[in-house]
């Protein structure tokens, strides 16, 4: 299944760094749900959850079991 995919899209990927996922997935997550996030005043609570988010995936990179190369 993963060869007839990748096969599909002629194996253009785009690799992206866990710091721009987290970006990314944290905004659009804002975007979809503006109004819930507003009626609870969870605002804050979700800048910490992005700035601790990032923050663990940059320890990952510093473990050797998280990394390619040790």
């Amino acid at each position: 299944m993963e060869i007839e995919i990748f096969t599909s899209i002629e194996f253009k990927l785009i690799l992206i760094t866990p710091h721009e996922y987290i970006k990314s997935f944290i905004y659009d997550f804002v975007y979809n749900n503006e109004k819930k996030i507003k009626q609870l005043n969870l605002k804050l609570h979700i800048e910490n959850l992005e700035k601790a988010s990032i923050y663990v995936a940059k320890l990952m990179f510093h473990k050797e079991s998280f990394s390619k190369h040790s």
